[in-house]
């Protein structure tokens, strides 16, 4: 699942490998390279999912079927709202969420 903020220009990426879940930080704010930071990720709650990130993202993961409605007017079935991001201290609007 990639969650792709904007404004900043950034993306979490979960990604499930059998039993394991990871988590890459994807910045393409920073500098003129987009750089990919390999990390963790903690699910604390269900429905929505509380995840923590060891890059510093927090924020809620809820199924929202065809409600999430991206700045291209593309629609999905996640939403992630974020609590915290790295380096970022104003408030971010809720993001979609896409599996792939």
């Amino acid at each position: 699942m990639i969650c792709p903020g904007f404004e900043p220009n950034w993306a979490v990426e979960l990604i499930c490998d059998g039993e394991q879940m990871s988590a890459d930080f994807v910045d393409a704010f920073s500098g003129d390279d987009i750089v990919t930071t390999p990390g963790s990720v903690s699910f604390l709650s269900e429905k929505p999912w509380a995840i923590s990130t060891s890059h510093g993202i927090k924020g809620l993961i809820a199924y929202t079927p065809g409600a999430c409605q991206d700045e291209s007017d593309r629609f999905f079935d996640f939403t992630l709202t974020t609590t915290a991001l790295p380096d970022y201290s104003d408030q971010v609007a809720p993001i979609c969420c896409r599996i792939e």
